[in-house]
């Protein structure tokens, strides 16, 4: 009888610390939850923010915009065109230094293979005294 009773006694204390760990452990993922809700909501404020800072800005570059095409007199379609040209001229542009970087680059070997010719000739003329 007595084991008995104290086998129950035993079963409600760990019945009792189970439940007592369960709260406990429920208690820490709810908190961990809030936290994940407010850090996810404080991003997407931020990205929001960062949205319409962005379209503000959009805003302000295509009023300018317009405002220097008027102030320039040109139409629409004269500022497509003079865009095509800058992007063509930036590309000729760097084509252009391309060429540049490999004549230095073959001006280099040529250099270093006249350099070359030159010892060759100089070992080749003290051989021949």
């Amino acid at each position: 009888m007595l084991m008995k009773l104290l086998k129950k006694e035993n079963e409600s204390t760990r019945r009792n610390d189970l439940i007592s760990y369960h709260r406990e452990e429920r208690r820490n993922l709810q908190t961990q939850i809030e936290n994940i809700r407010s850090e996810y909501k404080q991003i997407v404020d931020n990205q929001l923010s960062l949205i319409e800072n962005e379209r503000r800005e959009n805003s302000v570059v295509r009023t300018e915009n317009t405002n220097l095409q008027q102030m320039l007199g040109l139409t629409r379609g004269q500022v497509e065109v003079l865009e095509r040209q800058l992007t063509a001229r930036e590309g000729q542009l760097q084509l252009s230094n391309d060429q540049i970087g490999r004549l230095r680059e073959v001006i280099t070997d040529i250099a270093a293979e006249s350099a070359r010719n030159s010892a060759l000739v100089q070992v080749t003329g003290e051989r021949l005294d």
